[in-house]
């Protein structure tokens, strides 16, 4: 009598003669589809990164854009070398690498909301400018002198539609007073800043402390209630930065979603960390169907390490939609025909990581006043024969100047190396006007 692989696996187990599942004894096939899939979305990635590059018209714009572009190929491909050495401190590796690019985005996501709002400097100045409009002059009766403007009750709207916009559910009810009192005042803004790059070296220490912890044999991965490994310790640290990053997020969103409306933050957003939660879940799902016996552990694995395999080919298979709905969501807003940018010379401004180190000092260091901004210029650290640099109006930094455009109704820009506080920048757009 014949019996095929799969059977005669299954006689060795508890059930005998019991058919396992194909993708139990196929991991090999199943990682080469993986692999299949992961070409694929790293070719749609290649495409899409190659046309901003080739249209490099905003670089700061585009340099943030980019980095969140190469998040689900990098993930995608992360989680297809786990496949293929998932028994190795390999896979360990870069599923650690893949985590610490995840913090990385979400920096880069929070960079590219300011500099669509036109840079700190400019959002600075439009909650000052919300929560000071111009009212008409009173009689001594209180009623307005002239009917067409409004008396002093549009800031008290403007501040009750503010502080509407934190509430319990939310639970942002608390900071309705720091509102009031600081939106108007760049601490706000440094405290939302320090909250997400916090994410970023809290991550890096915890993978190198993981790694470490790997190879000495005290990681214990999946073991919650081991007190003695390191896993659970690094869990409850890992979320409460991360929630900690997310909350600052919101908290951004919340204030600042009257400016951003028109560049689909939720969409972009949604982008962002649609594959962080759906990798999170979809590995507590997988994990709970193996505590339940609902999925058999794949041959030679036990079920912790077959949850992780599972996740890892799900990540790579969907890697292909999300990286096609990034096409949608982060496509060139500048094209201009016949004027392509040298591809090379702008992968080499992306690349750069001075932004990084310069947002980490004027966030963190003490010894910098925060109250003093420096106004993000729309070309700098990029040398390319483009026209002359200047804002293209409300959607930020672009990369060269447009007819129609209104340089009055713009703060000035400066150069990245100099400091301008938020009355030095009003003087000098004064002085221009």
């Amino acid at each position: 009598m014949e019996m095929n692989s799969t059977s005669l696996a299954a006689s060795s187990g508890d059930g005998v003669g019991e058919e396992l599942p194909w993708y139990t004894t196929h991991s090999l096939l199943v990682s080469l589809m993986a692999c299949g899939l992961t070409v694929f979305t790293m070719l749609i990635a290649f495409l899409h990164i190659r046309y901003h590059l080739r249209h490099y018209h905003e670089p700061v714009v585009q340099r943030h854009t980019i980095r969140i572009i190469l998040m689900v190929p990098l993930y995608a491909l992360m989680s297809c070398v786990s496949l293929f050495t998932y028994r190795t401190i390999v896979s360990f590796i870069a599923t650690m690498l893949r985590d610490v690019y995840e913090a990385y985005t979400l920096y880069n996501f929070l960079a590219l909301l300011l500099c669509l709002l036109g840079g700190p400097n400019v959002l600075v100045s439009k909650w000052k400018g919300s929560a000071h409009p111009a009212s008409a002059p009173t009689t001594p009766g209180g009623k307005s002198a002239d009917p067409a403007m409004p008396s002093s009750s549009p800031r008290e709207e403007e501040e009750d539609e503010l502080s509407s916009q934190f509430s319990w559910w939310t639970c942002t009810c608390c900071l309705k007073d720091l509102l009031k009192i600081d939106i108007n005042n760049p601490r706000f803004l440094r405290m939302i800043r320090q909250g997400v790059m916090q994410f970023i070296y809290v991550k890096l220490v915890l993978v190198i402390t993981s790694i470490v912890l790997k190879c000495v044999g005290l990681y214990g991965e999946g073991q919650i209630m081991n007190f003695k490994a390191g896993y659970i310790y690094i869990v409850v640290v890992y979320n409460l930065s991360i929630a900690c990053a997310l909350y600052s997020l919101m908290v951004f969103y919340m204030a600042t979603k009257r400016f951003l409306k028109e560049h689909r933050p939720i969409f972009k957003f949604a982008l962002v960390k649609i594959i962080i939660f759906v990798t999170f879940w979809q590995g507590l799902v997988v994990t709970i169907l193996f505590k339940l016996d609902v999925i058999k552990p794949i041959k030679g694995l036990d079920a912790t390490a077959s949850a992780q395999f599972i996740v890892n080919f799900l990540i790579c298979a969907e890697g292909v939609p999300l990286s096609i709905l990034n096409v949608f969501g982060f496509w060139p807003s500048i094209v201009r025909k016949g004027k392509e940018t040298n591809a090379f010379h702008s992968l080499k401004h992306c690349v750069r990581m001075n932004d990084v180190l310069m947002d980490t000092a004027h966030t963190f260091l003490p010894s910098q006043k925060y109250s003093e901004f420096v106004v993000i210029n729309a070309q700098e650290g990029f040398q390319e024969d483009v026209e002359e640099p200047g804002p293209v109006g409300d959607g930020g930094e672009g990369g060269g100047r447009r007819d129609g455009d209104d340089d009055a109704t713009q703060p000035p820009l400066i150069a990245i190396d100099a400091e301008m506080s938020h009355e030095q920048a009003q003087e000098a757009g004064t002085l221009r006007r």
